[in-house]
């Protein structure tokens, strides 16, 4: 409906703006729709300017613009529930309701009255998001200048759903390898027919994308230094075993991730290997700290988060990465109550 009133021009612009107030989330997700990729740039970089541009290009006032800033969050957070919402004609307003996600409805008054970006932005996890955004940004350049990074952490802590999100922002595909026993981890291989068939390793040093070495500092020594060449910055091209050459991608880039920095075994982490210090010379490493934000995306489910947020507090229990993974999955089939009686009466651990 919106795109025919642009198309045609039949609205006048206060029809319009009349329009977006009476139909706000159907407004809303062909925006967004339309516009994901530069939307999403904008607020990454937190781009005020881009963001306007985008929305005079769509005739949307200024100040629905700015509050678009604050709703992509919300879709961000909740877009798998909210695109079978969609999907199956069920009533946005009342989802929203439902996700107890704090939404405005569109206020269209003059500038002098609008509210702060901080009003508008007032969720409850805004300072931990803020926190993450810069440091994803920062990351993210030092994966796209260095092209090799290894970040360690404690155990469970979103290091690896940061590299999906990496290479999602580059719009790559990513090879993951989170186990290395041998060189014949990451070599290729002969079928029964006797056609060689490349490993994952070997298809992205060919193919490009991002390449996670998850857990890299419980990789066998001799597997490692078969990754040594094709990670090298400056390797151009690589011999297979079956006397193949192939030829390193313009857009290859590397995240390790590790418990550790690669100095071996520590008292928390007992099974960890020291790393080659060739091997390390060839990554910019970074400490990656736990985030909340984190544990919203992979929930997708706010008012979940903070009803178990509220319960692992007052059991004086860290809620990590890898336990909302696991609670994520239970809410497949069990409500948020439902999971936590579970663990209360140990059915489950997590």
């Amino acid at each position: 409906m919106l795109k025919t009133m642009l198309l045609t021009q039949e609205a006048t612009p206060k029809e319009l703006v009349n329009y977006i107030k009476d139909n706000y989330f159907e407004v809303y997700e062909e925006i967004y729709k339309s516009n994901k990729g530069v939307i999403l740039d904008c607020i990454m970089n937190d781009n005020q300017d881009e963001l306007l541009k985008v929305a005079n290009k769509l005739l949307i006032p200024k100040r629905l613009a700015e509050k678009l800033n604050g709703d992509m969050r919300f879709y961000e957070f909740n877009k798998q529930a909210i695109n079978e919402a969609i999907d199956n004609d069920l009533d946005l307003e009342n989802l929203s309701k439902e996700l107890d996600v704090f939404i405005q409805k569109v206020s269209l008054i003059s500038d002098n009255e609008k509210m702060s970006y901080e009003e508008i932005m007032s969720y409850d996890y805004d300072e931990d998001f803020e926190i993450y955004k810069k440091d994803f940004n920062l990351m993210l350049k030092l994966v796209k200048t260095i092209r090799n990074l290894y970040l360690y952490g404690n155990a469970g802590n979103g290091k690896t759903t940061f590299a999906y999100k990496v290479a999602e922002a580059l719009d790559l595909k990513l090879y993951n390898i989170n186990s290395v026993k041998n060189e014949y981890s990451v070599k290729g291989f002969y079928d029964l027919d006797g056609k060689y068939n490349l490993s994952l390793y070997e298809k992205w040093y060919k193919d490009g994308g991002v390449l996670l070495l998850d857990e890299v500092d419980t990789y066998n020594a001799n597997g490692m230094l078969y990754l040594n060449q094709g990670i090298e910055i400056n390797s151009d091209y690589m011999t297979l075993d079956n006397g193949e050459v192939i030829h390193k991608h313009k857009d290859c880039y590397v995240i390790a991730c590790a418990n550790t920095k690669g100095d071996g075994k520590t008292h928390e982490y007992i099974g960890r290997n020291a790393i080659d210090k060739a091997f390390l010379s060839r990554f910019s490493q970074k400490e990656f700290k736990e985030y909340a934000y984190i544990h919203k995306q992979i929930l997708k489910n706010d008012k979940a988060y903070k009803t178990f947020k509220r319960y692992f507090d007052k059991k004086g229990v860290e809620l990590t990465c890898r336990t909302c993974v696991k609670l994520k999955n239970l809410l497949t089939e069990f409500n948020s109550k439902e999971i936590i009686e579970l663990i209360d009466e140990k059915v489950i651990t997590l």
